[in-house]
């Protein structure tokens, strides 16, 4: 009963906190009518085309979390992961937490595979993980293309700091023995089932290390998929009206916004990211409203595809997942 509480009482704070920051914004940075006029003259058109644009982020993250699914030998129906991904779009819109959609993910590969449940959790951990590898990629990418622009230095020094601090995360977790070493860890450790599951879902994840193309493949898709993000990005500035967003900004400012707001510290990182685009987007000339503006119709794109997911999620397919074990 008190773990419940205090979970709920976490949820709670992050709700407020997010709530907090967005109305911050709004009543130290934005301008209400303003804000509604920058809504009211998108370009209907642009917009549609850049929506369209955007379901083919799910396209590609299915053919991410194929590759890395296979790793297991779990073989799984491309269309079944696209299905995952549009239904974990869903839940990561309408669940409290952030990894809401990831465990739906996980349970829907795993359900199908009793004596594989690790393996499918850990695709899917190992999916996130390819995804912030390639966000660095590209804001590495997009810092050099960079150099020397105006406005930017400031959000060059945070996004190397976030990489370096991520970097030393990650290493940290991939040491058992490191990990091994805290307290808290070693009291989940010798929980009995729960114990023995967390050290098959760590196994799951080392077994990468043994398989660079497979990771390097997954990598590949992950960056060609942040690419046309941005693409899809720039376009929704163009419909806004804004022209002095470059591409070559977005290399680096969208990473870095990315970064930000998968700071597990609000739900789906509202109030996280509106801060993030009000703050660094004045720097390339525009106004705080167009900043504003620009996120919400983000928000409004991941949304509706995120309803599709829902729609899916309430008509179940006829078959079962579609998910086989290899026999290898």
């Amino acid at each position: 009963m008190k773990r419940e509480r205090a979970r709920r009482a976490g949820v709670a704070a992050r709700f407020a906190f997010a709530a907090a920051v967005i109305a911050c914004i709004l009543w130290r940075k934005i301008d209400p009518g303003e804000l509604a006029v920058r809504l009211r003259g998108i370009d209907p058109r642009l917009f549609a085309a850049c929506g369209l644009g955007y379901g083919l982020l799910f396209v590609f993250s299915a053919f991410r979390w194929q590759a890395l699914v296979f790793v297991h030998g779990i073989r799984v129906r491309y269309g079944s992961l696209l299905r995952f991904c549009l239904i974990g779009a869903f839940f990561n819109n309408v669940m409290p937490g952030s990894m809401g959609g990831d465990i739906l993910k996980a349970w829907y590969c795993a359900k199908v595979d009793r004596s594989r449940q690790e393996a499918a959790v850990g695709s899917v951990f190992a999916d996130r993980i390819v995804g912030f590898l390639s966000l660095f990629a590209i804001g590495f990418f997009g810092l050099a293309v960079n150099l020397g622009a105006p406005g930017l230095r400031q959000a060059s020094q945070i996004f190397v700091a976030l990489f370096l601090a991520i970097c030393l995360g990650l290493a940290f977790l991939s040491r058992r023995d490191l990990l091994a070493k805290l307290p808290f860890a070693r009291r989940i450790l010798d929980r009995g089932t729960l114990g023995d599951h967390l050290r098959r879902l760590y196994d799951s994840l080392q077994i990468y290390r043994a398989r660079p193309r497979a990771v390097a493949r997954a990598l590949g898709i992950s960056c060609l998929m942040q690419l046309v993000f941005i693409v899809v990005l720039l376009g929704i500035a163009r419909s806004l009206g804004m022209r002095g967003v470059a591409y070559r900004h977005l290399l680096l400012l969208m990473p870095l916004i990315g970064t930000i707001a998968a700071v597990p510290v609000t739900p789906s990182g509202w109030g996280t990211m509106e801060w993030a685009f009000v703050y660094f987007f004045p720097a390339l000339g525009v106004t705080a409203e167009q900043a504003l503006a620009l996120d919400l119709a983000t928000r409004a794109l991941t949304i509706s595809w995120g309803l599709v997911g829902g729609v899916l999620y309430a008509v179940p397919p006829r078959q079962t997942a579609g998910c086989t074990a290899s026999l290898n």
